[in-house]
């Protein structure tokens, strides 16, 4: 009798008692362990404030009943870790094979306590596997990344949008390798995270998985300004889901800030293949030949994207990269130069067989080779194009006053016989600024000498004369003779 009339109030105290008195009468139920409180109970777990759905869900423990499975898969997904450890735990002592998949993405759990009595539920459910490599550490999302197993997508779903910024990172790898369609839509919602090193990793998974869905939501994450870190990797998974769409906000990058993202840019426009993109690509690509930034080269991309679209524009700068750029070899022959260039080493034989008149591409080879090649091929180049006399090569050989001595006193050589038969190729002030630096001993210093590596330059007329560097700018000097421009002349 004092039992019923002490379970009719602790009910009646649940149901309408203040947040502390129900947290009280969840414990004395539990307690109990009375199976006509599961009503009550599974009520209190899901409508309660935080420390009575906890209540709650222990004393759901303590009764040891299988119908409230459900409820305790539910309290999994609560906004409070204490309840998803609680209900985590209440599993583990009621093992039910229907709550195996909701534990298996608890693993994901941003918590590490609900990660690790995740696994021991599992483990008491008949599924010993997961807890080998789940310790309630920064380790547990790379290791579940690394199982490859398709039941591990949801946890790192899961992992993608509530953990820290490094294992969510961890998640989206994963879940680029081995997620399939099922992953699509939680990397989606994942471009909704404010870290840019997180977005940058969910976008080479959504360029993995190649699923058009993720264009659009590519396009608003390359849109925002705190993501600016991660726009190489959005704009090369633009390149293979953003479509037509894509093209107008790629050309735009071109001009970004960050090399990195210029160059990713470039290969997205070639992968897009469309003819929008030439001029951009083509101005990148002048802009910006020979310019090195430490392992990002925007013109490279710029020129193989050329090729790809198969502008001729593309020939020249491709003709520099093909010693070491199969795919480079492969867009040359694809614009019609032949065979030939498959057999490229970069070699100054390649020049002696390959650059000759006979060659209608021999001339773009050899001041190509001049710009990108190594220092003998480099140095022929610049003989053989003296030997020429054609004018158009000018803006080549002042370039190249910037190279190594040998090369340097080669090209130089090479202007003054080109200036003395086409004396109206260069501008008076330039040619006084390359007579003067010729005309300079050569001094022979440590560390790395002025190059056009340097300065993009480019072969405009207009700014040959960046690529000349004054007296108090790092010039070497060459000591060669130089002619003077021709009297009463101003050209």
């Amino acid at each position: 009798m004092l039992r019923s009339l002490r379970l009719k109030r602790l009910l009646r105290q649940i149901s309408e008692g203040s947040p502390e008195g129900q947290v009280e009468a969840a414990a004395a139920l539990g307690k109990l362990a009375d199976r006509s409180c599961l009503e009550p109970l599974t009520r209190a777990a899901v409508e309660g404030a935080p420390a009575v759905r906890r209540s709650a869900v222990e004393a759901l423990c303590r009764l040891g009943d299988r119908r409230a499975t459900a409820t305790l898969v539910v309290a999994l997904e609560d906004a409070e870790a204490g309840v998803r450890q609680s209900a985590a735990r209440a599993l583990a002592a009621t093992p039910d094979p229907r709550a195996v998949d909701a534990l298996i993405a608890a693993l994901g759990d941003a918590d590490p306590g609900v990660r690790t009595a995740s696994a021991h539920a599992l483990w008491r459910a008949g599924e010993p596997g997961w807890s080998k490599h789940v310790h309630g550490n920064d380790e547990d999302i790379r290791a579940l990344a690394g199982l490859r197993d398709a039941r591990a997508v949801p946890a790192l779903a899961r992992a993608l949008l509530r953990a820290r910024w490094g294992c969510a990172a961890d998640a989206a790898r994963g879940l680029g390798r081995f997620g399939g369609p099922r992953a699509v839509d939680a990397l989606i919602a994942g471009l909704r995270r404010p870290e840019p090193f997180v977005v940058g990793a969910i976008a080479v998974a959504l360029e993995a998985l190649g699923d058009a869905r993720a264009a659009q939501p590519l396009l608003s994450a390359l849109a925002r300004p705190e993501l600016d870190d991660a726009v190489p990797a959005i704009a090369k998974a633009l390149g293979r889901v953003g479509g037509s769409a894509a093209v107008v906000p790629l050309l735009g990058v071109l001009s970004h800030a960050k090399p990195a993202a210029r160059a990713a840019a470039a290969e997205a426009l070639g992968a897009l293949r469309d003819p929008r993109a030439r001029d951009a690509l083509a101005d990148l690509v002048a802009r910006e030949e020979g310019t090195n930034y430490h392992g990002a080269t925007p013109w490279q991309a710029g020129a193989r994207a050329l090729g790809a679209l198969a502008d001729p524009r593309a020939i020249r700068p491709l003709l520099g990269l093909a010693p070491t750029d199969v795919s480079a070899r492969d867009a040359l022959r694809g614009l019609g130069l032949g065979d030939w260039v498959c057999g490229l080493t970069g070699a100054p034989g390649d020049l002696v067989r390959h650059g000759g008149e006979d060659n209608p591409w021999g001339f773009d080879l050899l001041q190509s080779a001049l710009r990108h090649w190594g220092r003998e091929a480099r140095l022929y180049a610049a003989e053989e194009l003296g030997r020429r006399l054609d004018p158009q090569t000018v803006g080549e050989l002042v370039t190249a006053l910037g190279d190594s001595l040998e090369v340097r006193r080669a090209a130089a050589e090479a202007l003054a016989a080109i200036l003395q038969a086409h004396p109206s190729a260069l501008d008076r002030q330039t040619w006084e600024r390359v007579a003067d630096k010729c005309r300079q001993p050569a001094v022979h210093r440590d560390g790395p000498s002025y190059s056009h590596y340097d300065d993009p330059g480019g072969w405009d007329r207009d700014r040959l004369s960046k690529t000349i560097p004054s007296h108090g700018d790092h010039c070497d000097g060459i000591g060669v003779d130089f002619p003077d421009p021709p009297e009463g002349t101003d050209f």
